[in-house]
């Protein structure tokens, strides 16, 4: 990996470049989109997982609302 990519990747992992601007610089280094894209999705923009508890409220046609 290049060390301009190198550095285009650590600025997404601290927030400082967004998934868009990321993608439009490495293609403009010659990265191909797949490859770049693939970059992308190993971690980088993972999601948070998700966490216990909540409510769940679903509207159901002819249902009852019980509390």
């Amino acid at each position: 990996m290049s060390n301009d990519l190198e550095k285009l990747t650590t600025h997404v992992k601290n927030g400082q470049l967004n998934r868009r601007d990321f993608l439009r610089a490495a293609t403009a280094l010659g990265v191909a989109a797949p490859l770049a894209s693939s970059m992308l999705s190993q971690n980088l923009f993972a999601a948070e997982k998700p966490k216990k508890g909540g409510h769940l409220i679903a509207g159901l046609e002819g249902g009852e609302l019980h509390r």
